[in-house]
């Protein structure tokens, strides 16, 4: 029986510097492959370079548009242009007997977290606090569902920044509702 536990104990130490060994040769062959990289061990990436550093490549913009003048938005890179922040579309379709779909399309992509139930005023009122606005992919159009009191309405956007800080004038005008 004391030679079972002892048996047991050496084992136990066998096993658990194998284990050591087995992480540290890993670690070692980690190590080694990096070791080629001469960024490896750093917290750095290494330097892009430009594209007129190599004269045989196309730059990755348009021209007239430099680096710093792109965004990146939602995974996509947008250019930060000087064209004014504006709405492009707008419609209401109604859903059901209460509720219609709104729609406002704007020509830059919209800071989400510029809009809010006081952007929007339909007749003059603010939207409820239960108010829920979705984005489209390209985040550029607004859609909230509202209840207007009739088919026509006079719809005032106001407050509403695009991602590159631009801020969007107010607007004001009538809206009729599609059925």
């Amino acid at each position: 029986m004391r030679h079972s536990k002892k048996l047991y104990q050496v084992l136990g130490i066998i096993s658990l510097l194998l284990i050591f060994f087995a992480g540290m040769f890993i670690l070692l062959r980690f190590w080694t492959n990096g070791a080629n990289n001469e960024f490896a061990g750093k917290n750095e990436r290494p330097p892009v370079e430009k594209p007129q550093d190599k004269p045989d490549q196309k730059p990755h913009h348009k021209p007239g548009q430099e680096p710093d003048e792109i965004l990146y938005y939602r995974g996509t890179r947008t250019i930060a242009d000087d064209a004014p922040f504006t709405i492009v579309t707008s419609s209401a379709v109604r859903t059901d007997d209460k509720n219609t779909q709104l729609e406002i399309a704007f020509s830059k992509n919209i800071n989400p977290k510029s809009v809010n139930r006081d952007s929007i005023f339909i007749d003059g009122k603010a939207l409820p606090d239960s108010t829920r606005f979705s984005f489209n992919k390209k985040g550029d159009t607004i859609q909230v569902t509202i209840q207007p009191e009739s088919n026509s309405f006079l719809l005032t956007v106001q407050g509403i920044a695009a991602f590159d800080g631009t801020k969007m004038e107010p607007y004001e005008f009538m809206l009729n509702v599609a059925e």
